[in-house]
């Protein structure tokens, strides 16, 4: 199989290499040893496009239904200066308390921070969406998606689930006890 495979490749790199396309076979080929944006650079490089922004959050964790808790976003532009741009949008049933919408200029060694207070009436997994659009001092625009997850869990469904188990499991042992009590 891997001769049939090898041949095949031969074939294909033997019909290339005549033809004057050669070029635009090299062009496909990505540029690792170029920085996206420096010349030298492959055009068709495929680079995640977007602002350059580090995305962290602070969240305690799963909810219970019903429960609502606080998180924490922080965003840290990499750029020396320009304007922020935030939209914050919670999924269908994930309910958001706070500000959603911002719009800061920064500078240097700038850092972006929001406290939101979440939860949902129903459990599920929910996601929390912030887009980040940096706009340079030179005018260019430049976007970046990111998500959160907060997760909610219904209570009764898990503590039923553990005391039927417990339930089950302390019926085998029951009838033993009552024979030593009845005796």
């Amino acid at each position: 199989m891997r001769i049939l495979i090898v041949s095949f490749v031969i074939l294909g790199l033997a019909a290339c290499s005549g033809s004057d396309d050669s070029t635009e076979v090299i062009d496909t080929v990505p540029v690792v040893t170029a920085a996206p944006g420096e010349k030298g650079a492959s055009s068709r490089f495929s680079v995640k496009t977007g602002a350059a922004v580090v995305f962290a959050s602070e969240f305690a964790g799963s909810l219970l239904v019903g429960e609502m808790a606080p998180l924490v976003i922080y965003l840290r532009p990499e750029y020396t200066s320009g304007q922020l741009q935030v939209d914050i949008k919670g999924q269908n049933g994930l309910t958001v308390v706070g500000e959603t919408r911002f719009s800061e200029s920064f500078s240097d060694d700038y850092q972006f921070t929001q406290q939101l207070i979440v939860g949902a009436e129903q459990a599920g997994e929910y996601y929390l969406g912030v887009v980040a659009t940096v706009i340079t001092d030179s005018g260019e625009r430049h976007a970046r998606a990111f998500s959160e997850t907060v997760r909610v869990v219904n209570p009764a469904a898990e503590l039923s689930g553990k005391v039927i188990e417990e339930v089950e499991g302390a019926e085998a042992y029951l009838p033993a006890a009552e024979e030593i009590i009845v005796r």
